[in-house]
């Protein structure tokens, strides 16, 4: 009895264990951590009662510079004694769309073959000229997928007098228009005469 006594003793003092609410007479065998780990339930700071640390924020993305698109439409004229395909290059801020814009406001007009229902890819080189900032590019395509521009580095100092030109080593991966895959073109007249358009390809920056 003596021993049980004991026991039980040392079970209930501060040796052993130590209660888990003032006053409830509710007591916790140490298990290896103290009393400040564990927490009182009415101790709101507490480790045990506190809210879980939120996580760091993921610092954003660094920004865009697509403001700028070069747009690829192919062209179809019809009036009473002609029926022309044309390649159009329009220059124009990103996201706005250039299908109907006047053929006067693209900076490359190009004879193209093919169907306008039946959609080919601008397969060819087409020298665009400074189309980002100062820089040149040129649009390249084998004619099996939207192709590339190929500009010089926007981002180096110009050239000097008597320097040669920088190389058009910098490419831009073009893309297809979404609506290149739905079928009819955009009837862009309200003439006489027929001009039906469908975008093609897009290259943004």
């Amino acid at each position: 009895m003596d021993r049980v006594k004991a026991i039980r003793d040392y079970v209930t003092s501060n040796k052993s264990s130590w209660e888990r609410a003032p006053g409830s007479g509710i007591r916790v065998i140490w298990n290896g951590a103290d009393e400040a780990a564990h927490g009182h339930d009415d101790d709101d700071e507490s480790p045990n009662d506190s809210s879980p640390t939120s996580p760091s924020p993921v610092p954003s993305a660094t920004p865009s510079r697509k403001n700028k698109a070069l747009s690829i439409i192919f062209q179809n004229y019809i009036d009473e004694i002609s029926n022309e395909n044309t390649w159009l290059f329009f220059n124009s801020d990103y996201g706005e769309s250039s299908e109907c814009r006047l053929d006067t406001e693209a900076m490359k007009t190009v004879p193209a073959e093919g169907n306008v229902d039946n959609l080919p890819w601008p397969a060819g080189t087409y020298e665009l000229g400074n189309l980002i900032d100062s820089s040149s590019c040129d649009y390249l395509n084998d004619g099996t997928n939207p192709g590339s521009l190929w500009c010089q580095d926007w981002d180096a100092p110009p050239t000097k007098q008597g320097e040669p030109a920088l190389p058009k080593d910098r490419e831009i991966k073009c893309k297809a228009e979404e609506v290149r895959y739905k079928s009819g073109a955009e009837g862009c007249s309200d003439s006489l005469m027929g001009i039906y358009r469908h975008a093609v390809v897009t290259c943004d920056w």
